[in-house]
């Protein structure tokens, strides 16, 4: 029995074959690799999980066979390409997977130039499933020694230092990540403060600190987080206001519609950057700040009401609702809440400025609320708490890179399909 895989090396592709004939002895290994994929399987973690040893030893002697034909064939392409250059035998190398260690024979040339294409980056003893593998581990909560315990106990070959190298590589990820260039132009961006606790190792304390998140749409209405800031302490205004200058440095001129929650201020600090924005106050919060500050009766006719001012034709008549119905009916029973809402009418239904298929995507700010509530789980993952700043930065980067992966081909269809109108309206409030 044996199949194929096809390999695009250099732009050409390779069939690689491999003969099962002496992996064949136990039914069950006939009957799962006959008709799956090996190298989509290797690469299932759940898949991994179920390995036995021999089931291990087999998929990795197959990947090794595999990678050890497509070198030979990149050294034949290269060496067609470079006829002064020759052959010159093998080398030994290992490369660490979530198999486990897999020894290669390398293919060299003479002159030395010829590196085949699918070994992992110079230098880099890890290839990408034991580095997913790791920071599978890290979202899940696990300290590096909690790491290399269950590397142990899977089995797997490792060193303290390739753990700590692949630390050491997502660190300067995420520096990058806080330093990409954005888009100058964005549809909305939803923006909230998640609070947290970690462990200051300057005096071994553990502290309060807020995780600032910002979730945007582009101008091709495609969603991604653009940035993350944690800061000791409670959140505040100046924090915003550090935090929307560095999105200015990093290239970002205009937002259509900005997506927050009430606290304090806010509305000041992202005006004092971005003027002529529109700016929407979460409305579920809305609802939720009715019931705290009034009395039930007074709580279900109002929140009738803001249901009739959600699903309203146009802006003007929920503006002229609001104040009718809620503003002059209960300025008097409860002065200091009204006149605050009264203040904010236009932040509360901003939304209502967008064509209606959209609406429901901006009216709150459920979508970076669901990173947050990403973030909680690890948090409680932990313990509770944070061991450092680093371990904080780390298990929500990655965190953060699943999620744009996992958004980056699922944008949201609502609003693709209206972009022609966002950009109208982002024309108007912007150029006219």
């Amino acid at each position: 029995m044996s199949g194929s895989k096809i390999k695009v090396v250099s732009g050409v592709k390779i069939q690689i074959k491999y003969n099962f004939s002496k992996f064949t002895k136990e039914k069950k290994m006939r009957e799962i690799y006959s008709k799956e994929n090996i190298m989509e399987i290797i690469n299932k973690e759940k898949e991994y999980n179920i390995f036995s040893l021999k089931e291990k030893n087999f998929l990795s002697d197959i990947v090794s066979e595999i990678l050890e034909e497509i070198m030979y064939k990149e050294r034949q392409i290269y060496l067609s390409n470079n006829m002064l250059d020759k052959g010159n035998g093998f080398y030994d190398r290992d490369i660490q997977t979530s198999l486990g260690k897999i020894n290669i024979n390398v293919p060299r040339t003479r002159e030395g130039e010829f590196r085949p294409k699918v070994l992992p980056d110079k230098y880099t003893r890890y290839d990408s499933s034991f580095e997913e593998l790791i920071k599978s581990l890290i979202i899940n909560g696990d300290s590096k020694a909690e790491i290399i315990s269950k590397l142990k106990f899977k089995g797997l070959n490792y060193s303290d230092q390739l753990v700590e190298d692949i630390y050491e590589d997502i660190k300067i990820k995420i520096k990058d990540f806080k330093l990409t260039e954005l888009e100058d132009k964005y549809f909305f961006v939803y923006i909230d403060a998640y609070n947290t606790n970690v462990k200051d190792l300057k005096d071994g304390k553990v502290k309060h600190c807020a995780v600032y998140t910002l979730v945007g749409v582009d101008y091709n209405a495609n969603k991604k987080i653009i940035g993350f800031y944690n800061v000791f302490g409670k959140e505040n205004k100046d924090t915003w206001k550090s935090i929307f200058q560095d999105l200015i440095t990093r290239g970002l001129k205009r937002v259509l519609l900005f997506i927050c929650d009430d606290f304090s201020g806010i509305s000041d600090a992202i005006k004092t950057f971005f003027p002529d924005c529109y700016i929407q106050k979460c409305f579920v919060h809305l609802q939720r700040s009715v019931f705290r500050n009034t009395s039930k009766q007074d709580c279900k006719n109002i929140i009738e009401i803001l249901s009739q001012i959600k699903t309203s034709n146009s802006f003007e008549k929920a503006y002229n609702l609001f104040k009718d119905e809620i503003i002059s009916n209960y300025s008097k029973k409860y002065p200091d809440f009204i006149k605050s809402l009264d203040s904010k009418i236009d932040e509360y239904i901003a939304f209502l400025n967008f064509p209606k298929e959209i609406q429901k995507h901006i009216y709150t700010t459920n979508p970076v609320e669901s990173v947050n509530s990403g973030f909680e789980k690890i948090r409680y993952r932990k313990s509770g708490y944070f061991q450092s700043v680093d371990c904080l930065e780390i298990s929500f980067f990655l965190f953060i890179e699943k999620m744009n992966n996992k958004w980056k081909f699922n944008s949201i269809p609502h609003i693709k399909n209206h972009i022609y109108e966002l950009k109208q309206i982002f024309n108007l409030r912007f150029y006219s």
